[in-house]
C-alpha cells in the first residue's frame, strides 16, 4: 500500500468513526425526547431533552457553516435549514412546555441518524 492509499484509508476510518458519533448523538437526542414525551408532567426530562437537542443542533450548524466543510454547498444549505427548523421547534417547546409536540423533532433526529448508517 502506498502512502497516498494509507492516507485515503485513514480518512475513510476517521469519517466512519465520526459518522458513528453523529448517529449516536442523534439517536440519544431522539431517545431523550421520547422519554420526555412519555412523561409529559416531568419538566426536568423535557428540559434535559431540549437542552441536549439544542446543544447538538448548534454544534451541527456550526460545523456545517465551516467554509471547508466537505459536503456540497446545496446539501449544506438544506441541512442548515433543518438546523434552523430544529432550533425553532426547540424554542417553541421550551416556551410552551405544557403539551409540547415533540414528534417532529424525534422524527428528524431518527431519520437523519438512519441516513448516516
Amino acid at each position: 500500500m502506498e502512502a497516498g492509499d494509507t492516507a485515503c484509508v485513514k480518512r475513510r476510518v476517521d469519517t466512519l468513526a465520526g459518522r458513528a458519533v453523529e448517529v449516536d448523538a442523534l439517536l440519544r437526542a431522539a431517545r431523550l425526547l421520547m422519554a420526555a414525551e412519555a412523561a409529559p408532567d416531568n419538566m426536568d426530562a423535557l428540559a434535559a431533552a431540549l437542552d441536549f437537542n439544542f446543544s447538538l443542533w448548534t454544534v451541527l450548524e456550526a460545523d456545517l457553516a465551516h467554509e471547508h466543510h466537505p459536503l456540497p454547498i446545496a446539501l449544506r444549505g438544506d441541512l442548515m435549514a433543518l438546523c434552523r427548523f430544529m432550533e425553532c421547534e426547540i424554542a417553541d417547546a421550551a416556551h410552551h412546555p405544557e403539551g409540547a409536540d415533540l414528534k417532529a423533532m424525534i422524527e428528524v433526529n431518527r431519520t437523519l441518524a438512519a441516513g448516516l448508517l
